[in-house]
């Protein structure tokens, strides 16, 4: 099965084949991890992304249309996901320093922004 075209794998893994996914799995794992740890700059957030990436295959496999090619297919669902992680950091990133820095306006005491951090991580 090594030598397997990746659009029968695909069609194999649609059909609820394991072998196929671990297969494609080892084909491309450490190439879609490189990419995206270049965009989160992360490597946990990167397994964390592959690991979605890897789940929508298993899920989506029938729906791949051999447009391009399943590498091309699985790095452009790895930018999707690495994208959106970004955005949802950076926004909730965001969000923390604005109430941040909205507390040190108040003037509040030196431990309310541990309170707030206790509340907000909660």
């Amino acid at each position: 099965m090594q030598s397997t075209p990746d659009e029968v794998l695909i069609g194999r893994i649609a059909n609820g084949d394991r072998l196929a996914m671990q297969v494609l799995y080892a084909r491309y794992h450490v190439r879609v991890f490189r990419f995206v740890v270049r965009l989160v700059r992360d490597e946990a957030t990167a397994e964390d992304v592959i690991s979605e990436v890897f789940l929508d295959v298993w899920r989506q496999a029938g729906r791949f249309e051999a447009r391009s090619t399943v590498s091309t297919w699985l790095l452009a669902i790895a930018r999707f996901k690495a994208v959106c992680r970004q955005s949802i950091s950076d926004s909730w990133l965001g969000n923390l320093r604005e109430c941040l820095a909205h507390l040190v306006r108040l003037r509040l005491p030196a431990d309310a922004g541990g309170v707030f951090a206790r509340w907000f991580f909660v």
